[in-house]
């Protein structure tokens, strides 16, 4: 199995995701004693002339890293991750080259660019709803656009997360410290 691509989840001090990394970054952080091992990959190492270095798979920051940020910036790809894709209006998944963003309240109309206002919309609906609202057009809400709630759930998406992931991603319920 190659190393190329191996991701690691980084914890602060509280054991709170923050962060994913890559491998290299992750070895080098627990050499220069700025982050221990938490979990390694079973089957992976790192050899060198002298020894194997375990591959990472979860490390813990001994320095202060703060708490991670809990709703995604306002992005394009960031509404479509949210949208799943998938036109807000017609219920259809499109490729990300079929759809657009989309103001439920018009921009002409005093609404605002952000993420209680802005939906993925597919070519077709947004030039038949143009600057008015939804229901004047006789189109009705797929599902209401929100903020979404955890960062790292975005930025899992798609990823192969591994099992030992698991007990620090927070999934919909509280995730627990480890015992020591």
């Amino acid at each position: 199995m190659a190393l190329n691509g191996q991701k690691v989840l980084v914890l602060n001090r509280a054991y709170v995701a923050t962060n994913i990394i890559g491998w290299q970054r992750a070895i080098m952080l627990v050499l220069l004693e700025k982050a221990e091992l938490v979990s390694e990959h079973p089957e992976l190492d790192i050899p060198t002339i002298r020894r194997r270095y375990p591959l990472p798979s979860v490390i813990r920051l001994l320095i202060y890293s703060g708490f991670p940020r809990f709703t995604p910036r306002f992005t394009r790809r960031n509404v479509y991750l949210r949208d799943e894709y998938t036109c807000q209006y017609c219920g259809v998944r499109y490729d990300a080259g079929r759809l657009n963003l989309d103001h439920v309240i018009p921009l002409s109309r005093k609404g605002m660019t952000g993420w209680k206002n802005v939906v993925c919309s597919c070519l077709s609906c947004n030039l038949k709803k143009r600057n008015r609202l939804p229901h004047e057009v006789g189109m009705k809400l797929v599902r209401e656009p929100r903020a979404p709630g955890n960062y790292m759930l975005y930025r899992l998406r798609g990823m192969q997360v591994p099992e030992d992931w698991g007990d620090f991603v927070y999934w919909g319920k509280p995730a627990r410290v480890p015992a020591r």
